[in-house]
């Protein structure tokens, strides 16, 4: 599992840099597990901008075919659904949870 911890607030350019970082590490260790913790940032991009940023994850960031990646955030942060959406719609497994128990133990089953 690729695990990667954010601690400022993310916007468009941020995001892509993380998930091709997270992509080039991913390729060397033949992993397909993402765990993006978030709690205490929140989304800077406008919803426009996370939609757009979902659909070139496919192919840009080199991620993984059947990657999972849990989105880690804050309780009632609400501010990464709409991403998390666009990148399902776009073909990644992708939840938002509030516990970090809870987002290991989806990425593994």
């Amino acid at each position: 599992m690729v695990r990667i911890t954010v601690h400022a607030d993310t916007d468009e350019a941020l995001a892509l840099e993380l998930l091709e970082s997270a992509a080039t590490a991913a390729g060397e260790l033949a992993l397909r597990l993402f765990l993006v913790d978030l709690r205490g940032t929140r989304d800077a991009a406008p919803e426009f901008a996370d939609y757009e940023l979902a659909h070139r994850l496919i192919g840009a960031s080199g991620l993984p075919a059947g990657s999972r990646i849990a989105l880690l955030v804050d309780v009632g942060d609400r501010t990464r659904e709409f991403f998390a959406l666009a990148a399902t719609n776009a073909g990644l497994l992708v939840r938002v949870l509030t516990d970090a128990a809870s987002a290991v133990a989806w990425l593994q089953r």
